[in-house]
């Protein structure tokens, strides 16, 4: 970054460098260029896309899926988090049969 002699050279330059470590999974230190590049260079278009990509990055994520296993359910969900201290949820047992009884008959769709 610091080897480009222009203001925007630099900026993009910097800004690219913060993509590549977002890629990669370095948020700490994508987020650490993302504020230089932002108090050097505010309304420049990069530092206005490091903003938003700082913002992303420090937003609380929470993924949760699930897929279907033999008994004895191993690895059934994967959680996935990020900007999250804790995260809390149950699993209550369900017959499909009861779920649509209790659907309204306009609601109801067959699978």
């Amino acid at each position: 970054m610091d080897s480009f002699s222009s203001p925007p050279a630099r900026a993009r330059a910097g800004l690219e460098a913060a993509e590549l470590l977002n890629g990669r999974g370095r948020y700490a230190e994508t987020v650490e260029l993302c504020r230089r590049i932002e108090k050097s260079w505010p309304l420049s278009r990069a530092g206005r896309r490091c903003a938003k990509l700082r913002a992303e990055i420090e937003l609380p994520v929470l993924n949760l899926s699930a897929r279907f296993t033999p008994p004895p359910g191993k690895a059934a969900f994967t959680l996935n988090t990020r900007n999250l201290d804790a995260v809390f949820f149950r699993l209550h047992r369900l017959d499909p049969r009861e779920l649509l009884a209790r659907k309204p008959s306009h609601e109801r769709q067959d699978w």
